[in-house]
């Protein structure tokens, strides 16, 4: 089943199976999904709008040049939504969302925007963020691991934690005093 061009508005599911249907150029509304599984589903160049998503399986489920804006996103493993072989990145943009428990693993975001939005306990494991804006985001507990953090941009964020012996981070900038935070993968003691 196909869907084009569609506003889908008020949609509420719960712990519901959709399967086999292709969503191209829709608007989500309103909508939640909650403990849904997606089996053999595809999102095409989608937009979300002050939708709630959370613990979303995936089966054979992409998504590609998707929007998300005003959402919450809660423990969703977004790497399990990029198809193989995908040459296109599954998020177009982040905006003003408020996202958890979400782990980001051997994805590209360079240049990527991410600022002003609220990640709280997030991982991003072996992605390539050169470029990357996180400026003014609250990053409570969000982990960067063996990513690619060149010349990214935190100034204005707190809460991230970011190992520099593991992630590359030349010319990267950041804000004090949250930059002080860098020392802490070091284990010393500043008094």
């Amino acid at each position: 089943m196909v869907y084009e061009d569609k506003i889908i508005k008020e949609k509420k599911l719960y712990g519901e199976n959709i399967e086999d249907i292709e969503f191209i150029d829709c608007k989500f509304e309103n909508c939640v999904f909650e403990d849904c599984t997606l089996k053999n589903c595809i999102f095409n160049e989608c937009r979300f709008i002050n939708c709630s998503i959370s613990s979303i399986k995936s089966e054979s489920t992409g998504i590609r040049e998707t929007e998300f804006v005003s959402c919450n996103i809660i423990g969703i493993n977004m790497a399990n939504f990029v198809s193989e072989g995908q040459i296109f990145e599954p998020i177009k943009s982040i905006s003003d969302c408020f996202l958890k428990y979400c782990t980001f693993s051997g994805m590209n975001f360079v240049k990527y925007d991410f600022s002003g939005n609220i990640f709280n306990e997030c991982i991003f494991d072996e992605c390539n963020i050169r470029s990357g804006k996180f400026n003014g985001c609250n990053l409570k507990s969000t982990q960067y691991i063996n990513s690619n953090l060149m010349k990214c941009d935190f100034r204005e964020s707190t809460g991230y934690e970011i190992d520099i012996n593991t992630n590359m981070l030349k010319d990267a900038k950041f804000s004090f005093p949250e930059v002080v935070s860098l020392l802490d993968s070091l284990e010393i003691k500043i008094y």
